[in-house]
């Protein structure tokens, strides 16, 4: 079963998946470099420019959940209800085809989800990506506008 992509448009989508983001950073005693970006992630959201992904079915054998069971692996708040995958992706109001911000659970990384949004959405460039996240980029062959820390406060 592959997933689904959607525009997030509902409030309650958006701050669900913006709230796993930040709790598992406060729960992991983390700071997360998407902490610094809340801003344009909310106006990623308000501009319609934020995806996320949904998976229709419970189904453990997919290689989404890799055996895991699939009702821990969803977002336990609203989303749950709808299958809405704990991810996002926004692409940049000057062009559709660069991410601007890319975001996965770390419980469902390392499952295709982020190459699914690429994928998906025709992605063949990101701006600003975090530290953490160039192996994913160079791994995916997608090119960088450019590599300056994003989660540096001192940069917006």
């Amino acid at each position: 079963i592959d997933p689904k992509l959607i525009q997030v448009e509902s409030a309650r989508f958006f701050w669900s998946v913006f709230d796993e983001m930040i709790y598992d950073a406060a729960l992991n005693n983390r700071t997360s470099g998407q902490h610094y970006n809340r801003n344009s992630i909310l106006e990623g959201f308000q501009e319609g420019r934020m995806y996320s992904l949904t998976c229709p079915q419970y189904d453990s054998t997919s290689a989404i959940f890799c055996g895991m069971d699939p009702k821990g692996f969803y977002n336990a708040r609203e989303c749950a209800r709808q299958n809405i995958l704990p991810c996002f992706c926004i692409v940049s109001p000057d062009n559709p085809a660069e991410v601007e911000n890319i975001w996965v659970h770390p419980r469902a990384r390392r499952r295709g989800l982020g190459r699914c949004f690429l994928n998906q959405l025709d992605i063949n460039s990101a701006s600003y990506p975090m530290p953490e996240s160039l192996p994913f980029w160079k791994a995916c062959n997608i090119d960088l506008t450019s590599t300056q820390d994003a989660s540096n406060p001192d940069l917006w």
